[in-house]
């Protein structure tokens, strides 16, 4: 196991990209807008660049419901653990041994991080960002620029929207592979928990504090 899927398992967070991968994307998008200007076809790539400008548009509402539904997650698994933290507080594991009690706390205080986590993810991946409007141009031209030059600066405006869509939806889709990662981190303690509470219920005295608190017994 790396070092990397450790951390996704301890605390998820966005891995900054590297120099050489920057410089790669860089080359990417002046390759791109290098294309527009030398296209010999620029009202069919200026429709093609629109058409999937169209597409983002799509994707970006799916990835910010998803979000929205992190965040909706959020207030259930918060209400789990604030139950959990009340158990203790109460004594319900008063009897029990130190290493009992510190692993319980432990435990708690992975959850809370990975609420923490998922929750911040979905919170990143929502902000508001910088979007290259549709220029009035599109529609009704300019008097200046002959027909072919207007349709080569369509498709220049169109190829750069793009881009810039692509980059934003993509950092959306991190946060929101952070988020996502952060509650499976969740649901696999919560499993872990409930399997080994249920083992020590049925290990306690019938007497024991743990044992009332679970069957609502008052001492």
């Amino acid at each position: 196991m790396t070092w990397a899927d450790l951390r996704d398992w301890l605390y998820p967070m966005v891995e900054p990209l590297s120099q050489e991968d920057e410089d790669r994307e860089q080359r990417r998008q002046q390759e791109r807008l290098q294309l527009v200007e030398a296209h010999t076809d620029p009202e069919a790539l200026a429709k093609s660049y629109a058409d999937l400008c169209e597409e983002e548009a799509e994707r970006l509402k799916s990835v910010e419901s998803r979000l929205g539904g992190v965040l909706g997650l959020a207030s259930i698994t918060s209400s789990l653990l604030i139950g959990g933290i009340f158990a203790i507080l109460n004594g319900g594991l008063s009897d029990s041994s130190r290493g009992v009690r510190v692993f319980a706390c432990a435990t708690l205080l992975y959850l809370s991080l990975q609420i923490v986590s998922s929750t911040l993810a979905a919170i990143q991946g929502l902000k508001r960002a910088s979007w290259i409007s549709v220029s009035t141009d599109k529609y009704i031209g300019s008097p200046t620029v002959g027909p072919t030059e207007q349709q080569r600066l369509s498709a220049l405006r169109n190829c750069e929207r793009l881009l810039q869509m692509e980059e934003n939806i993509n950092k959306k889709v991190t946060q929101m592979a952070v988020a996502h990662t952060a509650i499976r981190n969740f649901a696999s303690a919560s499993v872990l928990i409930a399997v080994l509470g249920c083992v020590a219920v049925f290990m306690q005295q019938p007497g024991s504090a743990a044992a009332r608190c679970v069957s609502g017994i008052d001492s």
